[in-house]
């Protein structure tokens, strides 16, 4: 119960045990004059002004506090009629009072067991809100380059062997044509990653013989290995890094025989979108 709660509901008892009969064990003033009662009711109404709850109970009191200014002087006490009606209405605002005190204490439960489940909230969700904050902070921190594969220039096959190295045992996806070109780079990873690979459909020519035969070999590996009709993309993805461009994972590609180019990135964005359209071409696609 608030401080000014506690006031008013002593001003009211006081007024109540002023006329109570047969309450012996209560010592009773000699007489309850005009100015006794004046002086409950204005600590009773002024300690209320700020409680809504219990705003009917003030105006109660300055009704009566208006009454008695009118009726009587200072010293004056009040007949038995005023004396029983205001006995029985301060009674009536006493019980009043501790039922707003009640819902009030059930209100200041309520409220700390709401800011204890924000509080709880909020910590369950800190380590998302730091997840965020480091995605954001890797967005904008990320680089982009261009890169590529051609007779004078092979800055793309570096990238795929660091992106080869660095993935550690996460998850590698692929998508395009497959030769032997890089099966020793997966044999000697040190941590195994896990490897999944989409490539278009073969025929019987001997050079999709030759790629059969290395996706075979990467399966034989740990590899999870797809066939997709349509597939016309060529990408490989890790949690970190992506490259999108027009070479495959192929000797003619990487080996500086042919012009390939492509853009090799960390951004978190783009690799998330990556893995979105690699995730449904996957489901699309067909096991080896």
């Amino acid at each position: 119960m608030s401080f000014e709660l506690v006031e008013a509901d002593s001003a009211a008892m006081a007024l109540y045990w002023h006329w109570t009969e047969g309450q012996h064990y209560v010592v009773k003033p000699e007489g309850a004059t005009g100015g006794d009662c004046l002086t409950s009711l204005g600590n009773l109404s002024k300690n209320l002004r700020n409680i809504k709850a219990a705003s009917s109970v003030a105006e109660q009191a300055d009704s009566w506090r208006k009454k008695l200014e009118a009726k009587y002087v200072v010293s004056q006490n009040l007949d038995d009629d005023d004396k029983k009606d205001l006995s029985n209405a301060s009674w009536e605002w006493h019980n009043k009072l501790l039922s707003v005190a009640q819902d009030l204490d059930k209100d200041q439960k309520t409220l700390e067991s709401i800011e204890e489940r924000v509080k709880r909230f909020e910590k369950s969700y800190e380590p998302l809100l730091e997840n965020m904050k480091e995605f954001m902070t890797r967005v904008q921190t990320s680089t982009l380059n261009f890169v590529e594969s051609s007779p004078t220039e092979r800055s793309l096959e570096p990238i795929l062997r660091g992106l080869l190295t660095n993935a550690g045992s996460a998850e590698l996806m692929f998508a395009g044509y497959f030769d032997q070109y890089l099966l020793k780079d997966f044999q000697s990873l040190s941590s195994k990653p896990q490897i999944k690979f989409i490539s278009p459909e073969l025929t019987g020519s001997k050079q999709d013989q030759t790629n059969l035969d290395a996706l075979k070999r990467l399966s034989a590996m740990g590899a999870e290995i797809r066939f997709h009709p349509m597939l016309h993309a060529r990408m490989v993805l890790s949690p970190t890094e992506i490259i999108v461009g027009s070479a495959d994972i192929k000797s003619d590609c990487l080996g500086g025989r042919r012009y390939d180019a492509g853009i090799w990135t960390n951004n978190p964005m783009l690799i998330r979108s990556g893995k979105t359209f690699f995730d449904k071409v996957w489901a699309e696609s067909k096991k080896l």
